[in-house]
């Protein structure tokens, strides 16, 4: 070694083998790094105060994420303009296959890169050296991604978190390999903005502009996109009439790019559209392969259960991998799994028979929470909606101070108020024609046909005698203006958000159903004016037809109003700041939709709920 200069460059000599010639070298200290241990921070080693500080990758531990196969979009409706995912009708359509940002939602697909060349700036500037990327070591995969130029000033989360940072970052395109022409044809075609196997990729002297010796540093953010495993590593490029010669190879960041759903897990006990509820199984097609937790943050398992009305299976397995995303993007180093259960898929007219199946899907989402228990799972549930019914189910199917789960999160839940504290007031807006059966519920050894005979010391269906315990942690996450929850009109006019729309409320006031009746001397049955020989319903065997066709909630929904029972002092109201939910439609799922700098704090709050630590975010 001859000499070091300020800027960290090292001159000295080496041998070319095999004349044994002495050659002047210079080593250039580069780097490229990722957010590995995923603290919001890139640390370069030359940053990091300690080994736990340092994003450094290796072979055995890659920077893992996923591939940007979705296509976000807007989801117009009558009802709704929204940034969502959408179906995947073609393959074309997967949105790291076009070379723009299509809306800001498609930045949750997006990771950061981050590239310091130390002191050799000038040249790279005035294009008498070129700066490239090239994949090594793939062992016969492709990983792939294309770059582009992050508008963070301090290449930060900023494009994730912060609305107007995310505007501007999506009016970024995809970098062009320098040796090939810039955008032509249809607006930003281009066949040369992804850094595949095979061959190096030529970054733009345009992109080295600004580096100077106090500013040493390239940022980019990267999509995903096809999948692979390797190391992605910095080549230092000569330029000689028109043809690039590599002349030096810098240090690599190892990736592997996989799939979205290979990052999460996937139980069902039925995914066609109301078809009869089956043993639950897991659903490896829609899953990754994980073995047993061996770390202990690997045994937070956050389970999210849908609700009914889904479009179709593809958005259950979205909305599951949205949940992974989202929690990813704050840090979680847990897993993610979903349980599906079989909704009617597409068609809101459909609630009650929907209802019926959520409860008789209870026994399946119970066995399951039993066997992520045995195998060592601290498992959060977040069920949304109709969801929250299955859920109720298992855990009185649990028992008492069984602890299935360690956090039970209801949000916008679709049940009855009075399953879990009777004590609420009852609605005043209808005079109801059935018993309250929900607050009021049969115990043994009471008539199992006349609810009116009970008496008021009968427990609620899901109150404390029967479900205390059974979670460690129980969360109610509320609005008291939810949409789908405080309809209670008959307007199904697009638009509608003064109550005046069909909704749970109106639900709950026009049973009994068609078909279905409720007489005081024997109590619920099929309406005679039906069925010449009509059906009397029993408790506790018939509840699954009688809760969803005949008997009316006299309460609001458990996700419009704070509540008692096992949820007491325990609740989110997501109308206030910071979540900041309102009374249109799109607030009843606002979780799973829009972008990530609008919805985050969502997020934040399951996490802090569950006590699994989350990222600050600015």
């Amino acid at each position: 070694m001859h000499d070091i200069s300020k800027d960290g460059l090292i001159a000295g000599s080496a041998y070319k083998s095999p004349s044994l010639d002495v050659n002047g070298v210079i080593l250039l200290p580069a780097e490229l790094a990722v957010d590995y241990n995923r603290d919001g921070i890139v640390t370069l080693s030359k940053d990091a105060t300690s080994s736990t500080d340092s994003d450094r990758t290796t072979q055995q531990k890659p920077f893992q994420f996923w591939s940007n196969d979705d296509d976000d979009g807007i989801f117009s409706s009558l009802q709704e303009t929204e940034e969502d995912d959408l179906e995947i009708t073609n393959t074309q359509n997967e949105d790291w296959r076009n070379n723009v940002i299509d809306v800001t939602r498609d930045l949750e697909d997006f990771a950061r890169l981050h590239l310091n060349i130390g002191g050799m700036h000038d040249a790279f500037k005035n294009g008498q050296l070129h700066l490239g990327f090239k994949w090594t070591d793939t062992n016969g995969t492709n990983p792939a991604i294309k770059l582009y130029r992050a508008t963070d000033a301090d290449g930060g989360t900023g494009y994730l978190n912060n609305v107007n940072a995310a505007n501007t970052q999506s009016f970024e395109v995809a970098i062009v390999d320098a040796r090939h022409p810039a955008y032509s044809g249809p607006p930003w075609a281009s066949n040369y903005t992804v850094i595949g196997t095979g061959d190096f990729f030529v970054l733009p002297s345009l992109q080295s502009i600004n580096l100077s010796a106090t500013n040493p540093t390239l940022r980019f953010v990267f999509e995903g996109c096809t999948t692979g495993k390797g190391q992605l590593k910095l080549v230092i490029l000569k330029q000689e009439s028109g043809t690039y010669t590599e002349i030096g190879e810098g240090p690599g960041v190892w990736m592997d790019i996989k799939k979205p759903h290979e990052f999460i897990q996937r139980w069902t006990c039925g995914d066609g559209s109301l078809t009869p509820v089956q043993p639950v199984q897991f659903v490896a097609s829609k899953s990754g392969a994980f073995s047993a937790p061996t770390k202990d943050e690997e045994r937070d398992l956050v389970l999210y259960i849908h609700g009914y009305n889904m479009l179709a299976d593809w958005e259950k397995q979205r909305w599951i991998e949205t949940t992974y995303k989202r929690l990813y993007l704050l840090g979680y180093k847990g897993r993610v799994g979903g349980f599906t259960w079989p909704c009617v898929l597409d068609n809101g007219s459909q609630f009650d028979p929907s209802e019926e199946l959520a409860w008789q899907s209870g026994a399946e989402l119970r066995s399951l929470l039993a066997t992520l228990k045995g195998q060592g799972y601290r498992v959060h549930v977040l069920a949304h909606s109709m969801g929250n019914v299955v859920m109720g189910e298992a855990l009185r199917l649990a028992g008492v101070n069984s602890e299935l789960v360690t956090t039970y999160v209801a949000s916008q839940a679709a049940i009855a108020a009075h399953c879990y504290d009777a004590s609420l007031p009852d609605r005043t807006d209808f005079t109801p024609s059935t018993p309250n059966v929900y607050g009021r519920y049969w115990t043994s050894g009471q008539s199992q046909s006349l609810p009116e005979t009970w008496g008021s010391l009968s427990p609620s269906y899901l109150a404390p005698t029967y479900t205390q315990g059974s979670a460690r942690k129980f969360v109610n996450f509320y609005n008291p203006q939810d949409w789908a929850l405080t309809g209670n009109g008959l307007n199904i006019l697009p638009g509608a958000d003064d109550g005046s729309q069909t909704g749970w409320l109106t639900n709950q006031r026009l049973k009994p159903n068609n078909g279905y009746d409720y007489v005081s001397f024997g109590g619920f049955r099929e309406n005679p004016l039906f069925n010449i020989s009509p059906r009397w319903f029993e408790f506790p065997n018939d509840r699954f037809t009688i809760f969803p066709y005949c008997a009316e909630a006299r309460s609001v929904a458990l996700g419009a109003v704070s509540t008692g029972g096992v949820f007491a002092g325990s609740e989110v109201n997501l109308f206030s700041a910071p979540i900041n939910y309102r009374n249109q439609h799109i607030y009843h799922s606002a979780q799973f939709r829009s972008f990530y700098a609008q919805r985050w704090q969502y997020w934040h709050m399951i996490l802090d709920t569950c006590q699994l630590f989350p990222r600050d975010q600015p």
